[in-house]
């Protein structure tokens, strides 16, 4: 059920995520809008980004509801209806941005063009 875990960090697997929109902003940073999977014991609080060869690799923090856990990128929520999405800023200078599926990439969003 986790992809990746250290002693103090756990995240999303790809399939745990659901990512409606992401988008570059006008000053280069980058919005994801995302849902993870309901789970009673384990929340989001945010991501956190690593930096690799093709650019910026995203990791969504998985963090069990009774702790706190600080994140580079902390998540805002965001209300559609009845939905509820979970909204992260990430400063970028135009990188691409990728999330991992086991060993593989997945490209999120593409290097923007100069």
């Amino acid at each position: 059920m986790v992809i990746s875990s250290s002693a103090d960090k756990v995240s999303y697997q790809n399939e745990q995520i659901t990512v409606k929109n992401v988008k570059r902003m006008k000053d280069s940073s980058v919005q994801i809008v995302y849902r993870t999977i309901a789970e009673s014991m384990w929340y989001c609080p945010g991501a956190e980004i690593k930096k690799i060869a093709e650019g910026l690799e995203l990791t969504f923090i998985r963090v069990k509801y009774n702790k706190k856990q600080k994140v580079e990128h902390p998540r805002k929520i965001f209300r559609e209806g009845t939905k509820v999405w979970n909204v992260v800023t990430i400063p970028s200078s135009g990188e691409a941005f990728f999330i991992r599926n086991g060993k593989n990439l997945v490209k999120l969003l593409r290097e923007e063009e100069k």
